[in-house]
């Protein structure tokens, strides 16, 4: 299970098939996320997010479990032709 913190005007929250999911990102396909440890190592990236295909399950890119903890993760996007960055942390909990 996971327990995400809203970003702002997005939401992120678990869906059963326990990925984590952005709400209204498909009005963002533009969007480039990236999830670091505690320690600040880069676990996760991906481009053109989309809570499907490309969306963060508590997996490395590499395919590894992560540890539950708290994670930074930093969506970075286009709105309107002008490029914005969020940046928030998760809690991921099993």
């Amino acid at each position: 299970m996971y327990l995400l913190k809203p970003l702002l005007s997005l939401l992120l929250v678990p869906q059963a098939a326990q990925l984590a999911t952005i709400k209204g990102i498909e009005k963002l396909p533009d969007n480039k996320l990236t999830t670091v440890n505690s320690n600040g190592y880069k676990i996760y990236e991906t481009a053109g997010y989309n809570n499907t295909s490309r969306a963060f399950n508590g997996l490395s890119s590499a395919g590894e479990r992560q540890k539950a903890g708290t994670y930074f993760y930093n969506l970075e996007y286009n709105e309107g032709g002008i490029k914005k960055a969020k940046t928030e942390y998760l809690v991921l909990k099993y």
